[in-house]
């Protein structure tokens, strides 16, 4: 039986908010296309789903550019879905633990880089097209994640 520490309830807290998050992109609209006046076509997060096991599962014609961003989303799901229920796993494994902070350190920057830079260029090709509040969930779920990493303190084994 765990007794749990401060420390575990504040990154278990970190670890909630990285999926509220999370769920915020996945209902919120990520782009808003102008189709006219008065008209608009909006894509949703849950929408790019399709695209992003496209572009995971077509090896032939992979774009860096594109594939990069997929794979962190994707590994950016499964460590928020699954991180609130390794914390006594975590402080007790810290080979699991720097595993855990290693990848949310590179999800930070990867994510939060490319999508980061995405949104701050000046890209013609997205034509009418207008990024929506779903785009800053997408790229702010990680940095709760990486911070509830950081307060998973190691305990010491017990032996019986």
């Amino acid at each position: 039986m765990m007794t749990w520490r401060w420390t575990d309830r504040v990154a278990l807290g970190c670890f909630v908010m990285s999926l509220l998050l999370l769920l915020a992109f996945h209902l919120s609209p990520l782009f808003v296309e102008q189709r006219g006046v008065g008209s608009e076509e909006v894509t949703y997060g849950w929408m790019v789903w399709p695209a992003v096991v496209g572009d995971l599962v077509d090896f032939e014609n992979i774009d860096v550019e594109i594939a990069g961003p997929s794979f962190a989303l994707v590994l950016g799901v499964a460590l928020a879905l699954t991180s609130p229920f390794v914390i006594p796993t975590l402080s007790r494994n810290r080979v699991l633990w720097w595993f855990m902070l290693l990848a949310s350190g590179l999800l930070v920057t990867g994510l939060t880089g490319i999508l980061g830079s995405i949104m701050f260029r000046d890209d013609p090709l997205m034509g009418n097209d207008h990024l929506g509040v779903g785009y800053l969930w997408v790229m702010t779920f990680p940095l709760p994640h990486l911070m509830g990493v950081l307060f998973v303190r190691q305990r010491p084994v017990v032996t019986k």
